[in-house]
């Protein structure tokens, strides 16, 4: 696999804030947790046991936990 090809998939985001290109994702294969900047806020999203298929790839599924805001 290629360093740039997708290895993780995102799920369980608030409808309509990410979009479908950021569903798909590069992380290192030891991560654990991730934080998607969305310009005023971040959501975080954990890794899970679980993996999908997609492309004829096994991706590592990460949920979707919490989201933040940016502090003014």
């Amino acid at each position: 696999m290629s360093s740039n090809e997708p290895n993780a998939i995102l799920r369980g985001a608030p409808s309509g804030q990410l979009i479908e290109a950021q569903t798909l994702c590069v992380v290192s294969e030891n991560a654990t947790e991730l934080k998607i900047d969305l310009g005023n806020c971040y959501d975080h999203f954990v890794a899970t046991s679980e993996r999908a298929m997609s492309g004829g790839r096994e991706l590592k599924v990460f949920t979707w936990i919490a989201r933040t805001y940016v502090a003014e």
